[in-house]
């Protein structure tokens, strides 16, 4: 059995009919759980055999090296085709910042919420970003995010495809 507890819930959106729960396990490694809450907020199964289902790769030094990436404030939004998106700000493992991505969020496609296809950095701006949050608008035909910069600014932009 899955235990939710105290602290552990990061966000809920409701989807189709369907919660999704993104849970962190993890307060130093920033690994990301998603559970998944039917019809009933009292009974969940929990995906892909409740193990994780959604990481940032390492990123390669000239050396051959690997650095390790995390992620924060992951955001799951409806695509334009019907599918899933997740944005989420990359983070380096232990949580600091990570100056690679500066201003920019990773974006990930998926159709079933346990395998994902990565879509790489968006570039949003120039500062470091804390949260954010994305939607498709049809009437205008494009997605819209919206950030907070880590100095607390508030923006959004406007893009016709997250590629």
């Amino acid at each position: 059995m899955f235990l939710i507890r105290k602290g552990m819930v990061e966000k809920w959106q409701k989807l189709w009919g369907i919660h999704v729960l993104c849970v962190k396990m993890s307060a130093m490694k920033q690994n990301w759980h998603t559970v998944c809450i039917w019809q009933s907020k009292r009974s969940f199964t929990p995906f892909n055999h409740n193990s994780g289902v959604l990481f940032a790769k390492a990123t390669e030094n000239p050396d051959g090296s690997l650095n390790a990436k995390s992620l924060k404030s992951p955001w799951l939004f409806k695509q334009k085709d019907g599918g899933f998106g997740v944005m989420a700000v990359r983070v380096e493992a232990e949580g600091q910042n990570d100056e690679e991505s500066r201003g920019s969020v990773l974006v990930w496609e998926s159709e079933n919420l346990i395998s994902y296809r990565e879509l790489g950095l968006l570039k949003l701006g120039e500062a470091f970003i804390d949260t954010v949050s994305c939607y498709y608008e049809e009437k205008i035909g494009a997605y819209v995010i919206c950030w907070r910069e880590e100095d607390g600014i508030l923006r959004y932009g406007k893009v016709p495809n997250l590629t």
